[in-house]
């Protein structure tokens, strides 16, 4: 799981607010994370996971984070370990304005962008009491897991052909309602090509046009991967 807390300033209207998302890597057990030090940097860059329940107090978007408090660790980690671990780092927040510590598998992260002294410890007491309200919702949704979609890549010396699995056609349908499906993407190799070179990959593209429907529906289906007919190599995988 990754957990945040961040005290935002709207920049149009000068308003400040604290944020809390709490996101679940359960069933996501293939991105690569130690849970027993997880790092919490990469999965707040690289890997948020589901969210499954939030408590905020500005919109989201727009905002300049002022400070925030990251804690991250294993699903199966309990509630009361995870206090445990925010109340030592009231410890740790007395000798720096910013530190990382990992707990009995549990990663906490503190920064406050403006280190006046004395304010860190409050700061700190602030974001902590909001992740443990947020820690304490009991009806946070509960998302199932599924299998992701696979999408399959076909790859010649003149084209690429992007394929939904035929095994996954019917929930796809069962999801993202009635619909002309396209089943196949065929890409010439000099589209791909210059396509890649303005964007990168195409890979979410390929997602918005076999299976399409909204983010939500897609975290449903339990996200999409991308292989290789050659070699079943997984090539790309959301979320």
């Amino acid at each position: 799981m990754y957990v945040t807390a961040q005290r935002v300033r709207d920049d149009s209207t000068g308003q400040v607010g604290i944020n809390a998302y709490r996101y679940s890597h359960e069933g996501l057990d293939r991105i690569g994370v130690d849970w027993a030090k997880p790092d919490v940097e990469f999965l707040s860059q690289h890997s948020l996971g589901r969210l499954v329940s939030e408590i905020c107090d500005m919109d989201a978007g727009g905002n300049s984070v002022l400070s925030f408090l990251d804690l991250a660790a294993h699903d199966s980690v309990d509630t009361d370990q995870l206090m445990k671990a925010l109340a030592a780092g009231s410890y740790a927040v007395l000798s720096s304005p910013q530190f990382k510590s990992t707990i009995g598998g549990v990663t906490i992260s503190f920064s406050l962008v403006m280190r006046i002294g004395g304010i860190a410890q409050l700061e700190y007491q602030s974001l902590r009491a909001r992740i443990q309200d947020l820690l304490r919702i009991r009806s946070a949704p509960k998302i199932p897991v599924s299998r992701p979609v696979t999408i399959l890549i076909t790859q010649t010396a003149s084209e690429a052909t992007f394929e939904l699995d035929p095994k996954d056609r019917e929930r796809v349908d069962k999801i993202r309602g009635p619909r002309t499906p396209l089943l196949r993407l065929i890409v010439p190799i000099g589209v791909l090509s210059d396509f890649l070179k303005m964007h990168g990959e195409i890979f979410s593209n390929v997602t918005a046009m076999l299976i399409g429907g909204t983010r939500a529906q897609l975290m449903a289906l339990g996200g999409v991967r991308f292989l290789d007919r050659a070699d079943n190599k997984e090539l790309w995988r959301y979320p």
